[in-house]
This record gives C-alpha cells, structure tokens and sequence, in this order.
C-alpha cells in the first residue's frame, strides 16, 4: 500500500466473493468506497474521479458475481454526498474531468441507490437512507 493501492478494492471483493460464494449458506458482504469521501474532503477531482473508477470496478466484481448465482442482490449506494461536487467540464478524447465544489464537508444532496437482481425493484424510489436497512431485511424475507 506505500506505493498506492492499485486494483485491490476491486480484488479484494472478488476474493471475499470467493471464498463467501463457496459454502451455500446466505451471507452479506458490504464493500465501501471510503476514499471517494476523502477526495471530496480534501476538493480534488482528481482523487474523486481515480476513487469512482475504482469502485466501479469493484461494482463489476459484484455484478459478475450476481449473473453467476442468480439469488444474489446487489444494493449500491452512499451514506451522504461530500464537497457538492458537480462537472462544469471536461473532454471525453482529452481524458479530463473539471468540476467544481460547494464544500469540504457534507452536504443533503440526495444520494442515488442502484440495485441489481432479486428484489431489485423494492428498492425504486426516493426515501431516507435508514429505509435501506428495512428494504434489505424485505428482500431477505426476514421483515
């Protein structure tokens, strides 16, 4: 990790997936993309943009894992917005990102929730975020 964190977010859920994925028994794995809060903290796009590419790859791992057992939920969302960021410009062939910043702290901006697989439609629409938890326990059939 001194020289960077390369790919091992996205590894790392790959391998958790492994080895949860082998034993039949339900589980719950919960991956979180701390650094993208950090990059809004800190007001760099940069950090921002290199956090979400990350997460989007451990995404991927995630969604492959769901095609392959198909009793699998994949639920994706964020605890808050940081910094207000918002996209003001860039170039899609240059490969640049410009965006500007409300804050370095967190804000109310709403926050979108994506999921994927059995029971994803339960989780259309706009609620608090604490609602999430009782949406899960749905879609397990424990509530």
């Amino acid at each position: 990790m001194e020289n960077g964190r390369g790919d091992a977010l996205p590894k790392s859920v790959k391998k958790a997936l492994e080895v949860l994925g082998k034993d039949k028994a339900p589980f719950f794995l919960m991956v979180e993309g701390a650094q993208i809060d950090n990059g809004g903290h800190s007001n760099s796009t940069r950090d921002i943009v290199q956090e979400m590419l990350d997460f989007d790859q451990a995404i991927a791992e995630a969604l492959r894992f769901a095609d392959a057992h198909k009793n699998t939920l994949v639920v994706i969302t964020a605890d808050h917005e940081t910094s207000g960021f918002g996209i003001v410009g860039g170039s899609m062939q240059e490969g640049v990102v410009q965006g500007d910043f409300l804050t370095v702290d967190h804000t109310g901006i709403m926050v979108p929730l994506f999921a994927y697989g059995p029971q994803a439609e339960s989780f259309n629409g706009v609620y608090e975020n604490t609602e999430v938890f009782h949406k899960i326990l749905k879609a397990l059939g424990i509530r």
